[in-house]
This record gives structure tokens, C-alpha cells and sequence, in this order.
């Protein structure tokens, strides 16, 4: 094999100390393992950076643990979720040298909230801890993320695989969105509220009661520190998924009138499927297992509906983010910017 360097081409000491620099930046092979404690469950995944070029790509996993954080933290569990945790990352991970850095989202802040702690950092200093003792001498970090911060590291995924467009990161406890790292935000929505109301109520009864929880909940952010955003944005996760369901393009941008209609349309079509009629009778269809995809996509189509009406601009456009934009899991979420943070600094 034949290598080829800068001095072997004559150019001069700058060039080749850049070149030496990045050769050394590429040639290591950066691995982390992300814990995603989600409001859901837990994903591990392991990332690590390509040697050829220095592209991000999925060195192990996913490997999901079906136990929620937030679940734990709420019935002092914490140290059950940790060695759950610690099984699934040497399952992707069998190298003890691999650090693991974790984070929480929506789901560990609402259980926190409900115990009455406020202090994320020393929620997370807790949940470092017991996740250290689990795994065994490995580098550990784990932190419990306001919103603002995970909407920060929505945005800097994003980015990674599209330069200058903004984000909207649907999740079950949240939504975030973000067109800089400068006004990043997090809107508080809680789409398993909305699951209750329909099963209580029958699909356009509940659901209408969602949307009217819903718009009441991102008037009272806007309020705050969220603005109005306009521009190119990128749909991630459960927002790229509420897209596709409805219909809508895959390959090229629409704008947020379109989606709306979309999704209205879409919403309209899932209420008759599972409330064909008025009558009460009919609501069982709600409860069926059989059912559930078709409610949590109603609640969801409710919810990011008012989230377009609200918080976008006219001439704000969005495109669905392609599953496999980087790697195969995860597609570009926080998880993604958190690795990229490390490796960066």
C-alpha cells in the first residue's frame, strides 16, 4: 500500500500539519454508547466514528429496555432500571473501555415533577451513579435534560445530515423544535393525556378534547421563551411519521398548510374508522388492542396539528428526514447529538 501525503506532493508545513491533524481526527475511532431513556422505554445504541471519513455509524445495537426511567424513578426503582440498562449495553458493547453517556427526556422530568425535585442535576448525578455501579468500571455520564437542551441536540443532529435546516422532533411527552441553536425549545405535550380522553369519551369526543388541551398548552409556551418560526425544517421520529400516515410527500418539502390539511384530513378519516357512529356503542372500538396504532395516531395527528397553526409561520416548509439519513439507528435524533458533542470537545 502506497500512502500519499501532503510533503510526498510538495505542498508546504502548514499543509501538512492540517493534513496530520485530520488524519489523526479521522483515524480514531471515537465509540460511545448512547442511553436514551425515553418517555417509552429505553434505547441503547452503540455510535462510533467511521475511519475512511469520519462519518457517524452504528457500531451496536439498538437494544431496547422496556422499562421506563420515569416508571422507576417514580417507584424508587432506579437501581433495577440501571442494571436492565447495564445488560443491554454489554450486549452491544463488550469492550469495558466503551463510555457510556446517557440522558433522559420528557418522561424522567414529568416523574420528577410529580415527586416535587426541580433539580435535574442532582436527579441525574443520582441516576450517574446507580448506573456506574452497574457497569462495571466504565466511563459513565448521564444527565436528566430540560427541554431546551434536547431540543439543542435535536437541532445539532439535524444538522449533521442537513446543514441549516431547522427541526421538529416529535415525542411522547414532548415536542421539540428549533431553527438555531440559539432558540431551541421544548413544548410540553403530553400525547398519552390524549389517549385517556379518547378511550373515556370515543375518538371525536376525545379527541376534540385533546385539541382544545393541546392549543391551550403551546398558547401558554408561546407566552414564554418559545417565538413564532419560519424557514426549511427537517421532521424527525413520531413528526416524520405523522407525514407519511397522512399521505403526504417523502422526497420533497411541503408547506404548513398543506401539512395541516393533511393531517386534518387524516384525522378525520381515523375518528370515522373508530367512531363510525354517535352512539356510545360504538366506543368500544377505542379499547380494542386491535385499535391502538389507529388512537396513538389520532392523538398524535391532534397534537402536531396544533403545533403547525401555532408555532410555524406560512412560508415555513418541512420535510421528512429519511430513516437511514445517518446510519441505520438511531436516524438523526438527541441521541445523535449528544455523540456528536462528545466527539467534538
Amino acid at each position: 500500500m502506497v500512502v500519499v501525503s501532503p510533503s510526498t506532493l510538495g505542498l508546504g508545513a502548514a499543509a501538512v500539519t492540517a493534513w496530520a491533524l485530520q488524519r489523526r481526527r479521522l483515524g480514531t475511532d471515537k465509540r460511545m454508547v448512547v442511553v436514551d431513556a425515553g418517555s417509552g422505554s429505553t434505547r441503547c445504541v452503540c455510535l462510533g466514528t467511521r475511519r475512511c471519513d469520519g462519518a457517524v455509524r452504528v457500531v451496536g445495537g439498538p437494544e431496547r429496555v422496556p422499562r421506563r426511567l420515569g416508571d422507576a424513578l417514580l417507584a424508587d426503582e432506579v437501581d433495577a432500571w440501571a442494571r436492565d440498562v447495564a445488560r443491554a449495553v454489554d450486549a452491544i458493547a463488550p469492550r469495558s473501555t466503551t463510555p457510556v453517556r446517557g440522558a433522559a427526556t420528557a418522561g424522567a422530568r414529568e416523574a420528577l415533577r410529580k415527586r416535587g425535585e426541580k433539580d435535574l442535576g442532582k436527579a441525574g448525578r443520582a441516576v450517574e451513579a446507580a448506573l456506574a455501579a452497574s457497569t462495571a468500571g466504565r466511563p459513565t455520564a448521564f444527565a436528566v435534560l430540560s427541554g431546551a437542551e434536547e431540543a439543542r441536540l435535536e437541532f445539532r443532529a439535524v444538522n449533521a445530515a442537513l446543514p441549516g435546516v431547522g427541526v421538529l422532533a416529535g415525542g411522547g411527552k414532548s415536542l421539540q423544535v428549533a431553527s438555531s441553536l440559539e432558540d431551541a425549545a421544548s413544548l410540553d405535550l403530553d400525547s398519552f393525556a390524549g389517549h385517556e380522553r379518547v378511550k373515556k369519551h370515543g375518538a371525536k369526543a376525545g379527541a376534540m378534547m385533546h385539541e382544545w388541551a393541546s392549543r391551550k398548552d403551546v398558547a401558554n409556551a408561546l407566552q414564554g421563551s418559545v417565538r413564532t418560526y419560519q424557514g426549511r425544517f427537517a421532521l424527525v421520529e413520531l413528526a416524520a411519521g405523522a407525514l407519511h400516515l397522512a399521505g403526504g410527500p417523502m422526497n420533497d418539502d411541503v408547506s404548513a398548510a398543506a401539512f395541516a390539511a393533511l393531517l386534518k384530513k387524516r384525522r378525520a378519516d381515523l375518528e370515522a374508522q373508530l367512531n363510525p357512529t354517535e352512539n356510545s356503542a360504538d366506543r368500544p372500538l377505542v379499547n380494542d388492542e386491535a385499535s391502538a396504532a389507529a388512537v396513538r395516531e389520532l392523538i398524535y395527528a391532534v397534537q402536531l396539528g396544533c403545533v403547525l397553526d401555532l408555532v410555524f409561520k406560512d412560508d415555513a416548509t418541512f420535510r421528512a428526514l429519511p430513516p437511514k439519513a445517518v446510519g441505520r439507528e438511531p436516524a438523526v435524533n438527541w441521541a445523535l447529538g449528544l455523540y456528536l458533542d462528545r466527539r467534538d470537545n
